[in-house]
């Protein structure tokens, strides 16, 4: 084998997934010999060959690990390189090697393509986090501090975010101070706001910030308020409901609703000062106070006060007493009984302020509400609402297509169903997210999917992706088709071992990142990824070999990289969060005038509110 490597190695790269299963355990008793062997003689073409199929067959090799970084600080070749740090990757989320990370890490950001390498490792081993988040943190700080791409390093800020946002992190300082340096306002907003709170209890993570705008009320019955930060409206519903007053506060990163009502309770007075203050008093200062130290001195300290002796020239209250009696005994005036009210007003009501108006009084005034009452015009109830449904997520939606046996035509693939699916298949599908059923009850992204559609859907603080699967869907296969083929990327599972599936067996222009997983045995698949462009993503790279416990997760990461590095080869692209903020601030903020102060008191004052 040796001897006719430089043909041997690629037609074994080429192989099927059940030839590559006989041959590997051979193959990987060669190849470490192999990979030395052409480091020692410089062949660039045998050494990308050998290497290739040894980060294939990688999770199969103990020690591995020390081999890709060894074979990385002499790749000079980066293509190479990338299918090293994705191998990489790979193994630390399978075994997951938290200690491997900084290790691996320090290797790469010494490397000549170390401003390619260093996002492509950070975005392929986020999964780690559910292991060590402080670790990946760590990681991310110190890639953070080393690339010098604004955009590629607000990539690696935007994962520390979302790490800070699901775990608190004794190091979020240090996140915060990186993120004003670089002045990304929006991202230590949400941090600053959201900072260890997902998922937030008893709070379903789809709505975290895909919820409906509520119904618009009318406009005599909301007031807005302006705190530049945020839009603050104060709303009255019913005056028979439960609760009659609702606050939503909205800002770049989200929306918060309160529902304000009154409790009533039995306000109990703090006697602890007034029982102290009486116990102080009845103590006087007895002989031998001064013997028992500094406490006993210090008792009454009012006693130590000076006193002065009154000024000569002011008289003495004493001194007048006899004066004053004798003009009371004189006095001809008759005393009025007290509460008694004049005829004049006995017909006037008396009016007595609600309970409920006192309080809402006391909230606002306490919160600055009373000089920030703006006006708005007419439509401003439709700008709010444009704003409620600019999602600060991420949204991504992926095909998922199952090829059964001899399937080779895009009407006998999509025909499949639930029922004509392997176990295996479901059994992948069912760990991509949990199944969802859209329609009410679900608030999170759909993916323009029609009601009562049944799809695997998963969210975290940064993204939502639902999974167009095609033996999910409903309708004949015209209708599947207007789903699957609008999506960017496809995942074909093919149980077909006649013939490969490629981009012409359903051809689609929209299909920018092809994944094809192909089983290898019981336990084991193969990946085959196929790009439109250039792009560089991972962890899964083309012929990687993972297990089927860690496929799903892998897959999942895979897709939300490959979506994402479609979108960032645009110019144009922008984080949703960032187009959120420009809604905010151009249609909604900027709409707001300040209201004069007598009439922002009439508005936000009146007992009907």
């Amino acid at each position: 084998m040796q001897s006719k490597e430089q043909l041997v190695v690629p037609a074994i790269c080429g192989l099927s997934a059940h030839e590559l299963s006989i041959v590997a355990p051979r193959a990987l008793e060669h190849l470490p010999k192999m990979l030395q062997a052409a480091k020692s003689s410089k062949d660039t073409k045998v050494s990308s060959n050998s290497l290739k199929l040894f980060s294939m067959l990688a999770s199969s090799y103990p020690g591995a690990e020390q081999i890709l970084l060894d074979q990385l600080v002499n790749t000079d070749v980066s293509e190479n390189a990338v299918v090293i740090v994705n191998s990489l990757a790979i193994l630390i989320v399978q075994k997951a090697q938290i200690d491997l990370v900084l290790t691996a890490l320090k290797t790469i950001e010494t490397h000549q393509f170390a401003m390619r390498l260093i996002p492509l490792f950070c975005s392929s081993i986020a999964s780690l986090a559910q292991f060590s988040s402080t670790t990946l943190l760590q990681a991310l700080l110190r890639a953070a501090s080393l690339l010098r791409d604004e955009r590629t390093r607000t990539e690696i800020e935007w994962q520390m975010v979302k790490l800070c946002m699901q775990w608190p992190q004794p190091q979020m300082p240090l996140v915060i101070r990186g993120i004003l340096a670089d002045r990304h306002m929006v991202l230590h907003g949400e941090l600053v706001t959201l900072g260890g709170q997902y998922p937030v209890r008893g709070f379903e993570v789809q709505r975290w910030s895909s919820a409906g705008a509520p119904p618009l009320q009318g406009e005599d019955k909301t007031v807005y308020i302006n705190r530049q930060s945020a839009i603050i409206s104060v709303s009255r519903k019913d005056f028979h409901a439960k609760s009659p007053c609702e606050i939503t506060s909205r800002t770049v990163v989200g929306r918060h609703i309160w529902d304000l009502d009154t409790h009533e309770d039995v306000r109990k007075p703090a006697t602890n000062v007034t029982n102290w203050l009486r116990k102080e008093a009845l103590k006087g200062k007895r002989p031998g106070r001064e013997s028992q130290g500094i406490l006993g001195a210090m008792d009454d300290p009012f006693d130590d006060l000076p006193d002065y002796p009154p000024s000569r020239g002011s008289p003495s209250p004493v001194d007048g007493a006899a004066q004053f009696t004798s003009m009371i005994e004189t006095s001809r005036r008759q005393p009025q009984p007290l509460g008694t009210s004049s005829a004049a007003h006995d017909h006037l009501p008396a009016f007595t302020p609600n309970a409920k108006l006192l309080e809402w009084r006391s909230l606002s005034a306490s919160l600055g509400f009373v000089p920030l009452v703006s006006q708005v015009h007419a439509n401003f109830p439709r700008d709010l609402k444009h704003l409620d449904q600019t999602s600060s997520r991420e949204v991504h939606k992926v095909a998922v297509i199952y090829v059964g046996e001899s399937q080779e035509d895009r009407a006998s693939i999509l025909s499949n169903t639930t029922a004509s699916a392997s176990a295996q298949f479901d059994s992948f599908t069912s760990e991509l997210g949990w199944e969802v059923k859209v329609g009410r009850g679900h608030d999170g992204y759909t993916g323009g999917l029609p009601v009562e559609t049944r799809a695997p859907y998963f969210a975290d603080a940064e993204a939502e992706v639902i999974f167009h699967v095609s033996t999910m869907l409903n309708g004949d296969v015209q209708q599947k088709w207007k789903h699957i083929g609008n999506d960017e990327v496809h995942v074909v599972w093919t149980e077909n071992t006649r013939k490969v599936y490629t981009r012409e067996t359903i051809a689609t222009k929209f299909c920018d990142v092809l994944i094809v997983l192909e089983q290898v045995g019981d336990k084991m698949v193969r990946v085959r990824v196929d790009t439109a462009s250039a792009l560089e993503f991972g962890p899964l790279f083309d012929g990687a070999l993972v297990t089927m416990s860690e496929l799903s997760q892998l897959v999942r990461l895979t897709v939300i990289n490959a979506s994402r590095a479609y979108r960032l080869a645009r110019v144009e692209h922008s984080r949703p969060l960032r187009h959120r903020e420009e809604v905010f601030c151009n249609e909604a903020l900027a709409h707001m005038k300040p209201m004069p102060l007598a009439q922002s008191i009439n508005h936000l004052y009146v007992p009907t509110i």
